[in-house]
């Protein structure tokens, strides 16, 4: 998986601001599944992931 069981724990635990885009991009993979990142601008949703 190349992420380290304290970092799948911060991240199964919602503890997001401690993730950089590519560990959480590494995990995802791992699950066989996409990162999807987007802002939230209220009518209007983003995606840049």
């Amino acid at each position: 998986m190349d992420v380290s069981p304290g970092r799948v724990s911060q991240i199964e635990n919602g503890d997001l601001d401690a993730n950089e885009v590519a560990t959480l991009s590494r995990y995802a993979r791992a699950l066989g599944v996409r990162l999807r990142i987007i802002f939230d601008y209220g009518n209007d949703l983003r995606q840049i992931a």
